[in-house]
């Protein structure tokens, strides 16, 4: 299936407002067990669009050729740090591999220059749909141009600590960065690019 990507600008620029407010609407996730809308939900709905103008990240919305809105990821140019206390407990090997790519700040911590794939997700709110492995590989395709650019070589990312989730990253080939838990108390991984 082919598919169309137009990043939130690009629709900013050519839409109105309300036009707008009414295709990101369309993205319904998966809700919580509780009822309430996850957090790629409420990332695209109330964040996005925000962090757009300020040029924080570039959200992409993922349309199928009759403009059904299929999915979105979200992509920033943002370094993984880690604070000296976790670089002390990764393996040798780990250590080696990422200080090729980084650098040691002031205070001891690691900043592995780097790019965050924030946000994605699939939109359920109607039949059309598109597969978790395809959307993450439009998502890494987009990463792997701005490397050509820009040079960062890896990629991270948080993720709840659910299988479900771990395993979908893994089979795609992140790995998870042993012992280390990020400020909002979610896994990180992370990819060569």
């Amino acid at each position: 299936m082919k598919y169309q990507i137009l990043t939130l600008r690009q629709l900013m620029e050519e839409l109105f407002e309300h036009e707008l407010t009414e295709i990101i609407n369309r993205f319904k996730s998966i809700s919580q067990q509780d009822g309430k809308s996850n957090d790629v939900e409420y990332f695209l709905h109330n964040k996005a669009i925000h962090l757009e103008k300020v040029g924080a990240s570039t959200t992409y919305l993922v349309f199928d050729q009759t403009i059904n809105l299929l999915g979105y990821f979200s992509l920033a140019n943002k370094p993984l740090t880690m604070p000296k206390k976790y670089v002390e407990k990764l393996s040798k090997t780990q250590k080696k591999i990422l200080r090729n790519h980084s650098y040691i700040t002031s205070n001891g911590d690691l900043q592995i220059y780097s790019y965050l794939l924030g946000q994605i997700g699939r939109n359920f709110n109607d039949q059309h749909t598109i597969k978790g492995q395809d959307l993450l590989t439009l998502a890494y395709k987009k990463l792997q141009e701005a490397c050509m650019i820009v040079g960062s070589k890896y990629v991270w990312l948080e993720c709840e600590n659910n299988e479900h989730l771990l395993n979908f990253y893994q089979d795609f080939g992140f790995k998870q960065v042993e012992g280390y838990t990020s400020p909002n108390q979610l896994k990180v991984m992370i990819i060569k690019l």
